[in-house]
């Protein structure tokens, strides 16, 4: 994981065996007032409570 933490860009990262799972929570993403206009409200997650589940399933 420290080759994750410790790169800043996706294409300085060495081949790995290794499987990452990454959930984001609150990610603005790309033209959400970073290079662009705010998103509209209705696109917004602002929940400050929920739940989710979900499952992995390999073979």
């Amino acid at each position: 994981m420290d080759s994750l933490t410790d790169t800043t860009h996706y294409f300085d990262l060495e081949m790995s065996e290794d499987t990452y799972l990454m959930i984001n929570y609150k990610v603005g993403g790309i033209g959400s007032n970073s290079c662009g206009p705010k998103a509209d409200k209705q696109y917004l997650f602002d929940e400050e409570s929920f739940d989710f589940d979900f499952s992995i399933k390999a073979e």
